[in-house]
């Protein structure tokens, strides 16, 4: 019943229908969402989006990269506007095919044949480029107390502080 309402403002729905019903069949951890998207020019639309995660294999083990799926209104002569959207403990790998938004960018969209392209093909490609390169990584966990060393800097930095414990211990080999 969803598809039926929200792909009615689609110009070519029996195409749009059969790719999303045969996306979500396929990889059964994306669901069709009602979204806006806001295009770079400023306008928004509602978009049915496919959101969840696909099984992506980095260096033998399968990772669920989340991803949205949005399906343009004259999809299949438009490519879907693919994003990967990370969970609240992980960051975004910025890249040759992901920018610092997410954004995914694939010469399967950019090169895109309404005849010979489909949804189900941009997912495939996607999982295997980011088999390759991950788009998305953990964020680091932080220990309250331990300074991390700044990647960016060149030089080693120098603790600002002691711990009470070497103090003390400090202390007792002089008392």
């Amino acid at each position: 019943m969803f598809l039926m309402t929200h792909v009615l403002q689609y110009r070519y729905q029996d195409q749009s229908k059969k790719a999303i019903c045969g996306a979500i069949s396929m990889y059964r951890n994306l669901s069709p969402q009602h979204e806006f998207y806001h295009f770079p020019n400023g306008v928004s639309q509602e978009l049915v989006a496919l959101s969840g995660t696909i099984p992506v294999t980095y260096k033998g083990t399968v990772y669920n990269i989340p991803v949205a799926i949005f399906i343009p209104v004259d999809y299949p002569y438009s490519p879907p506007i693919c994003y990967v959207k990370p969970t609240a403990d992980m960051m975004i790998k910025t890249g040759r095919h992901v920018d610092a938004s997410g954004r995914v960018y694939l010469p399967y969209l950019s090169d895109w044949k309404n005849d010979q392209s489909d949804l189900l093909g941009v997912i495939q490609v996607m999982i295997i480029v980011f088999g390759e390169c991950p788009p998305v990584f953990s964020k680091p966990k932080t220990t309250p107390g331990v300074v991390m060393p700044d990647p960016n800097s060149p030089y080693p930095r120098q603790r600002k502080y002691q711990s009470i414990h070497s103090l003390v211990l400090f202390g007792s080999l002089f008392a």
